[in-house]
């Protein structure tokens, strides 16, 4: 065999399938000069657990093949009406706690055609037809854990089964980070299962939007925040939505968990941001605790406001400009879709101050004094942000002043020329109402040049009321 060895392991709790890759030296293969803190032995032990026990089923299948398939054939009328000695299908013997070999050979072969398309990792599926809803068997979201010891990188790969790889943690010196993107029910009962994590809290992250929010459990903390995203539905139209950050700072146990359950492949997102730290060194962050690390995972969701602000910035630029030039009624959406969505960053950020000033004050074994210089440096930003925000603010009411002002003003605009028509033509009216009065004798309406002289005499009067209202400055 390769360097590389694959073992397909299965759980025959729930039908999840994952993959563990191996090399001689370890579980994971790690880039060259990085360190692995679980020994080659401990992983060794597990792999060869899980071989012996696989050998242990296989061997008591094949010494039951005859009554198995006996019970496979067998008859269902009561369950299933009037089918009698039909073979069950695979969902059907899965429900009654039946395999048979044939069963057992289809699925590994599926599992090893998925190998190259899946990578590294694996993530639970079902076959066509199957209607299996437990947590175990199917679990849409993806889990990555980074460990680091002593400045070194131990690990750094998605997991499918996150839950055995925290069981064969050699011990609690290490640091581990934790993320969790998609639907957080099957990695929160794992977690809750194994920490004692309190229902309010599970119920907070399974419950979707909450207010940001600091809460402190036995040996947790539970931080609540949210990270801005600017997605774009249209070419130059984008839309605004604040996506959940739940995160769990196990300190007891050096673990740190982070949930989100909408994935972004963008990058520059806060977990990328968090990763580049990690691996990059940045700050020394694998060379500190736990709580140097939960402050990268929220210093990097703040960060990610400072963007989004800019962006609103050029935004009202554009509508200043688009105001004085012409101001549509259209553009009043865009100055309250404005409004809208910076109170909503402003209802955000405000309670992150609440949190970050409650984490300085945290005793001295949960939050190190190291990490609260960071902490402070860390409120600076969000009182920033919070600044900016207001500056916004009052220049959207500007702005909505700004396009009043300019409809007031094109109205006067148009009242005035309204103005100067009706002005031009009172003398005009007057001539025309003296000459259609039914008078007996008006001697100008037997002259020849009559009708010429009397649009000579109306230009004229036009002529000179422009001059007089241009001399005025009203023209």
């Amino acid at each position: 065999m390769s360097n590389k060895q694959k073992l397909l392991a299965k759980s025959w709790a729930g039908d999840v399938s994952y993959m563990i890759e191996t090399d001689d030296e370890g579980a994971h293969m790690l880039p060259r000069g990085q360190r692995q803190l679980v020994s080659r032995e401990k992983r060794s032990s597990v792999l060869e657990r899980d071989t012996t026990a696989e050998r242990s089923r296989s061997n008591n299948m094949h010494r039951k093949d005859s009554s198995l398939e006996a019970v496979v054939v067998q008859d269902t009328s009561e369950s299933y009406g009037a089918i009698n000695r039909t073979k069950l299908t695979h969902f059907s013997a899965r429900k009654r706690g039946h395999r048979s070999n044939s069963i057992l050979d289809g699925m590994i072969k599926s599992e090893k055609y998925e190998e190259s398309s899946r990578k590294r990792y694996m993530v639970p599926r079902m076959e066509e037809d199957d209607e299996d809803t437990s947590p175990v068997s199917m679990s849409p979201a993806t889990t990555r854990i980074i460990e680091y010891e002593d400045g070194e990188l131990v690990f750094d790969n998605y997991v499918s089964n996150f839950g055995q790889y925290l069981e064969t943690r050699g011990d609690l010196e290490s640091i581990i980070w934790l993320h969790v993107e998609g639907p957080p029910e099957h990695a929160l009962a794992i977690l809750a299962d194994k920490y004692k994590i309190h229902p309010l809290a599970q119920e907070d992250v399974c419950t979707t939007p909450q207010r940001p929010k600091l809460d402190q459990y036995d040996e947790m903390l539970f931080i609540i925040t949210h990270s801005p995203e600017l997605l774009e539905q249209d070419p130059g139209s984008f839309e605004f939505g604040l996506n959940q950050v739940s995160v769990f700072a196990l300190y007891r146990h050096n673990l740190l968990v982070t949930f989100h359950e909408h994935r972004n492949e963008n990058r520059g997102n806060w977990v990328q941001r968090v990763e580049e730290r990690v691996r990059n060194n940045t700050e020394e962050v694998r060379g500190k605790d736990l709580s140097h690390l939960l402050y990268a995972v929220i210093d990097s969701v703040t960060d990610r406001y400072f963007p989004l602000l800019e962006f609103y910035g050029d935004r009202m630029e554009e509508l200043e400009s688009a105001l004085v030039d012409d101001p549509d009624p259209e553009l009043i959406k865009g100055i309250t879709r404005l409004k809208r969505d910076l109170l909503l960053v402003r209802r955000t950020v405000w309670p992150m101050r609440e949190c970050t000033s409650r984490l300085m004050v945290l005793s001295d074994d949960i939050i190190r004094k190291a990490t609260k210089m960071y902490l402070r440096d860390l409120q600076d930003h969000l009182v920033q942000v919070v600044d900016i925000l207001e500056t916004y603010r009052d220049v959207s009411m500007s702005l909505l002043d700004l396009y009043l002002s300019a409809t007031n003003n094109k109205m006067q605009e148009v009242m005035k020329t309204l103005t100067i028509i009706s002005t031009i033509f009172i003398p005009l009216t007057f001539i025309t109402g003296v000459y259609g009065m039914n008078f007996e004798y008006m001697p100008e309406l037997s002259w020849p040049f009559s009708y010429l002289i009397f649009w000579i005499f109306v230009i004229a009067i036009i002529m000179s009321q422009l001059y007089y209202f241009h001399r005025l400055g009203w023209t």
